[in-house]
Formats: C-alpha cells, structure tokens, sequence
C-alpha cells in the first residue's frame, strides 16, 4: 500500500509541474448572455463592409465586430484564447427564436481574417423593419445562412 501511495504522489508531482510551469492556465470563459440593445455597440470601433445577399445588389453594412463584443464581455482574445476556451462557442438567437452558433475562434483575427458584423446600419440608414434593428452579417460566406436577423441575444457558452 505504502508502494503504491508513494507512485501515485511522484506520478502526480512529475505529471504536473514541468506542463505548468510551461504552460500557464488559460483564462476560463464564463458562460454569459448578451442581450443585444444599442447600448452593446456603443463606444466600440465601427466597420463597414460590403456584402451580397442571394440575388439582392450589393450594400454596405455597418456595426462592429462580434469579436469586439466578446472581447468587452471578457472573452480571452490572441495568444490568451488556448485550451479550454477554444472549446466556446457563442450562440446568436433572432427575435422568432432562429439560432445560429460560431466558435469563438471565428470571431478572433488572430485565428482567421472573417469578419463577423453586427451591424446596425445598411447603407447609411438603420436597418429595414425586416432584418434589424439588429443583424449578423458575414460577407466571406459563400452561403448567407448564419446572417441572423433580428438579433435579441448573444450566449457565450463552453461545450463539454
């Protein structure tokens, strides 16, 4: 018994301390629901990007960055965002209970170049009773499935 207790506690002591020393712990990401008012989107950087839809002409959306709201919510950005925060996810819901999900990875330039928009404007003017007051746009996408309209909430969540 005394054998074992003692393998047990060298195998913990040599297991844990070179890793942790190594590699510090990754901020942990608190599960959190957003709900979106113009109040999320004040005093964060504004973009503009242009964006097709389907069939309709081009138009030029504007509004910030999901990833600037994660980042004002607390979410680990950059070189911080490893480990267990790269397994949250951010699910947006629409006002008619539509929900689309990304990874929290895909809302970080450090990881990729998309741009995530949650924009409030198209071209220039608030936008249509139909898609707003407030929408995600996502102009690399081939497919306009995730640009969710009529945004009510933004859930930050950690998938087990």
């Amino acid at each position: 018994m005394k054998k074992l207790m003692f393998l047990l506690a060298a195998l913990l002591v040599a297991s844990s301390t070179p890793y942790a020393a190594e590699h510090p712990a990754a901020p942990s990401i608190a599960d959190q629901t957003i709900t979106v008012t113009s109040k999320t989107l004040e005093g964060l950087p504004r973009v503009k990007a242009e964006a097709k839809e389907h069939e309709n002409p081009a138009a030029t959306y504007e509004g910030v960055t999901l990833g600037a709201i994660l980042e004002r919510a607390g979410v680990p950005r950059g070189e911080k965002l490893r480990g267990p925060g790269l397994r949250a996810i951010v699910v947006i819901t629409a006002t008619d209970g539509y929900k689309v999900a990304f990874t929290v990875a895909e809302t970080d330039p450090a990881f990729n170049d998309r741009l995530i928009l949650l924009a409030d404007k198209k071209d220039g003017k608030p936008l249509p009773e139909k898609e707003g007051p407030f929408r995600i746009v996502i102009p690399a996408e081939k497919r306009p499935a995730r640009w969710i309209r009529n945004v009510k909430t933004i859930a930050i969540k950690t998938v087990e």
